[in-house]
C-alpha cells in the first residue's frame, strides 16, 4: 500500500511540474513584434494629429506600451501582451477620431466655401 501512495505523490507532482513547465513555455517569448505593431500604431497617431484631437486616447496607449515594455523586462509575457493589445486599440481609436475630426473640419471648409460661393453668384445676379 504505501508504494501505491508514494508512486501516486511522484506522478502527481510529475504532473503538477510539467503543467507549470507548459504554462512558462507557452508565455515564454517577448512580444517584440506586437510591441512593434502598438509603436506603428502610435506613429501613425501622431502624424494624424492625435494630440489635437484626441490626446487622452493617445496618451493612454503610450502609458499602455511603456507598461508592457517594463512587464516584458520581468517576463511578464502574458501581461504584456494583454496591454498591449489594450494600447493597439487605443492608439488606432486616437487615429480614427482623428482622422473624424479632420473630415469634419474639411467638410466645415468646403460648406463655407460653398456657401460663400453662392452668396457671390445671388450678388452677381442680382447686379446685372
Amino acid at each position: 500500500m504505501p508504494k501505491k501512495k508514494t508512486i501516486r505523490k511522484i506522478v502527481g507532482i510529475s504532473v503538477l511540474s510539467l503543467s507549470l513547465l507548459s504554462g512558462a513555455c507557452a508565455s515564454g517569448t517577448p512580444p517584440v513584434a506586437k510591441i512593434a505593431n502598438v509603436e506603428n500604431a502610435i506613429t501613425r497617431a501622431r502624424e494624424s494629429t492625435a494630440m489635437t484631437y484626441a490626446p487622452l486616447d493617445l496618451k493612454l496607449a503610450e502609458k499602455k506600451l511603456m507598461k508592457s515594455k517594463a512587464l516584458v523586462e520581468k517576463k511578464e509575457y502574458s501581461s504584456a501582451n494583454q496591454l498591449l493589445d489594450e494600447a493597439l486599440i487605443d492608439a488606432k481609436l486616437a487615429e480614427a477620431k482623428s482622422r473624424s475630426e479632420q473630415e469634419k473640419n474639411q467638410a466645415a471648409e468646403m460648406k463655407d466655401s460653398i456657401e460663400s460661393m453662392r452668396k457671390e453668384i445671388e450678388y452677381k445676379s442680382q447686379t446685372h
